[in-house]
């Protein structure tokens, strides 16, 4: 039998989030197949309220799920749970939704970061300076 393994995954929104797209639907069935295949997957994700998620944590599927922050604090918030917990986790996913939540300086627990598209011209649509340039920049 092989390795059952503990899973980290960080993305900006969870399934349930009114903003939910690509990213978050690519990140949930791949969790799923994660878990059939007996792996413990656990996603920390931005919260979106209880009018969109009735339980700030919750287990979906035998995806624990855990929701912190908003849209411009779970970068931040994902960071401090990976400084904090990511040594009980095998491998950490760090999914890149304009940023990402630079993980890799948390912990020493092995991190594969996850790039769905480029943003390229959306900073400069998006956000003015100096966090545009910033953005575009990585």
């Amino acid at each position: 039998m092989k390795k059952k393994l503990k899973i980290l995954a960080l993305n900006h929104r969870c399934h349930l989030h009114p903003n939910t797209g690509g990213s978050e639907v690519n990140l949930f069935e791949q969790a799923k197949y994660w878990v059939q295949y007996g792996h413990d997957v656990t996603i920390v994700a931005e919260d979106p309220g209880r009018e969109h998620a009735p339980e700030k944590n919750e287990v979906y599927e035998g995806i624990k799920i855990i929701r912190m922050g908003n849209e411009y604090t779970i970068y931040m918030l994902g960071a401090w749970y990976t400084f904090q917990h990511g040594h009980e986790y095998d491998v950490i996913l760090d999914i890149w939704n304009g940023i990402p939540f630079f993980t890799k300086l948390a912990t020493r627990t092995p991190v594969t970061l996850m790039q769905h598209h480029i943003h390229g011209p959306m900073w400069f649509t998006e956000f003015g300076l100096p966090i545009n340039i910033v953005g575009w920049s990585f």
